[in-house]
């Protein structure tokens, strides 16, 4: 990922706190205590604040509509999605100009006990989330399975909210932009005066309600991210219509929307 200006990478950030919460030059850090974090603590409360902040509002950060993959003919067995996709949104073959449509599993059953059994291959209309691969990746049946068209495989797209992988390494950065960064390290700050019962983890809190910086920073980052968070929402609702097919004749309501 390419690094904007004013981020900082993971040992930064551990220098930060050592050396503003724990007056101690970094990596000369206590070992890990009841009342004293040292180097593993540290490391666990950057990534519990990192974690928090960026999972607590669907951030425009997160999201991500630049995977593709080509169907595979007759293919009956799940599609394997990217190692990062947590939540998925949409998916579309965008030649088309189709969107599919999300089924639950257990009304594909109910409506095709067979599942691809004497049904013949075509472009696919629905997506149906499988049980997650062994390394917990995300994974989806499209169906019907594809066909061939005279132009190649079906390029399908897909829209998704990123998940968020912990920091290990010394030069490992965030995934969100700088102005994020600062909220994470706030909430770090916090955390690590709370640990030490220092009640200058007050200073730092960005809760709603709070009268500080760091609550000013953070609602300020909500605000800009609003009508974002609104679209995210749409889409989370467009997946509820699942709900809504599987009350009626799958055929019927599927092949009504262009499927």
């Amino acid at each position: 990922m390419a690094v904007l200006g004013n981020q900082k990478s993971f040992l930064q950030i551990q220098q930060q706190l050592s050396e503003l919460c724990l007056k101690t030059t970094y990596p000369t850090v206590a070992q890990d205590g009841v009342t004293q974090p040292g180097l593993t603590r540290l490391k666990q409360i950057i990534n519990d604040a990192y974690s928090e902040v960026s999972t607590e509002v669907a951030w425009r950060w997160r999201f991500y509509d630049g995977y593709t993959f080509p169907t595979v003919m007759g293919q009956t067995t799940p599609y394997v999605l990217p190692d990062d996709c947590e939540e998925l949104l949409w998916v579309t073959i965008p030649l088309y100009q189709q969107r599919l449509w999300a089924t639950e599993y257990s009304q594909w059953l109910t409506n095709y006990p067979g599942r691809y059994t004497n049904y013949a291959n075509a472009k696919p209309w629905s997506y149906i989330q499988a049980p997650d691969a062994a390394n917990n990746a995300y994974q989806i049946y499209l169906f019907p399975a594809a066909d061939l068209p005279p132009a190649g495989p079906y390029i399908v797209q897909i829209g998704y909210m990123k998940r968020i992988t912990p920091l290990a390494a010394d030069g490992d950065y965030m995934i969100c932009p700088p102005e994020f960064q600062d909220a994470v390290i706030d909430r770090a700050i916090r955390k690590t005066y709370e640990f030490i019962s220092d009640p200058k983890w007050s200073a730092y809190d960005d809760r709603d309600g709070s009268n500080t910086p760091a609550a000013m920073r953070y609602s300020s980052l909500w605000v800009k991210n609003g009508k974002f968070t609104e679209a995210i929402s749409y889409w989370r609702d467009i997946r509820m219509e699942r709900a809504y097919t599987a009350s009626l004749d799958i055929n019927r309501v599927l092949f009504s929307y262009g499927g």
